[in-house]
Formats: C-alpha cells, structure tokens, sequence
C-alpha cells in the first residue's frame, strides 16, 4: 500500500483524482492545519494543491520563504522548469572586499600602516562572501503561474519523483486541454 493511499484526501471537485505529488505537504493532511514547514505538492486533473515552507520569486528573481497553502487551476499554471538560483550579489561583494583588500595591503608594504587591519578583514569579508554564495546556490523547482512564480527546495524530493510530477503535470494540461478544445 502506497503512502498516497493510506490518507483521505479531499480536493475540492468529488471527480477530481490525484495524479502526482511532491514532499508530504498536502497529502499529510497540512492542507487543514497550517504547521508543516516542508514543502509538498499535490498534483490532480484538474489542480495543484501547494502547501508548506515555499520560495516566492520577485520580478528580479529574489527569494522570499513563506509558509503558505494554495491552490491552482491547471490552465492557470504556464510550466514547471528547473531554476537555479545564484545570489551574483555574493560574488560581486566578495570579489570587492577581495580587490580592496588587497590593494590595502598592498599599499600599505613597507611601512607600518594602520589599513594593514583593513586589508586583512577586506580580504577575509570577501573570502566569507565567496562561501556564503556556494551555500545559498539552490537548485529549484519553479512553478510559472499567471498570479507569480513560486518555488520547491529540489533537496526536499527525490530526483525520480520531481520528474514524474513535471511529466505528469504536462500531461494533465495537455488532457485538459484537450477536453477544453472538444
């Protein structure tokens, strides 16, 4: 007996049938009560069920976590892609302290200099900013709906289970369409 069927589910159309899902955010019943933190999706024929800690993307592709449930139309839902963030500003301020680090230093050779300081914590800013980038880098799966763009960890799932969901996912659009169309 799988874990999907072992909970009773209730969406919001008694047609309505559980495709795929992602993370234990929906199915464990956290659609009724809003303290799961991670993460899940629960995909159907017609919606897809949102629930749990999940990124909002701004229009410059900030992130913002917020626990958060919701719940979309398939029509609403433009595609389902694989985003990788890169907070560049990291890297912009590291390699800043770097070169200004060292050109305190370097500057400050052959004599004592009361910048020697500033040269070493420039230099060990930049180098802290350059591992911090490396530790926020995330690999997301990002959902493109007409109301915004949200995000999943893609840690929080297992690789064969976010491919099915997005194959599944085209599929239910697809069929929807479809049945639209006829």
């Amino acid at each position: 007996m799988s874990v999907i069927n072992t909970y009773v589910i209730k969406f919001n159309d008694p047609d309505e049938q559980q495709i795929a899902a992602l993370g234990t955010g929906f199915i464990s019943g956290a659609w009724l009560s809003a303290e799961v933190d991670r993460p899940g999706a629960t995909l159907t024929n017609k919606r897809i069920y949102v629930s749990g800690k999940i990124y909002n993307l701004g229009n410059r592709y900030s992130l913002s976590l917020t626990k958060q449930k919701k719940i979309f139309d398939l029509q609403d839902v433009d595609n389902i892609i694989y985003y990788t963030y890169r907070p560049l500003h990291l890297v912009l301020f590291g390699i800043a302290g770097l070169a200004a680090g060292l050109h305190i230093l370097i500057s400050g050779i052959g004599e004592y200099s009361p910048f020697f300081q500033f040269g070493a914590v420039g230099i060990v800013a930049g180098i802290v900013m350059l591992f911090i980038y490396f530790g926020e880098k995330k690999r997301l799966l990002l959902v493109k709906h007409t109301g915004g763009r949200l995000a999943f960890n893609t840690k929080w799932f297992p690789q064969d289970a976010q491919k099915i969901f997005i194959r599944e996912f085209y599929k239910a659009q697809k069929e929807l369409k479809n049945q639209v169309s006829d």
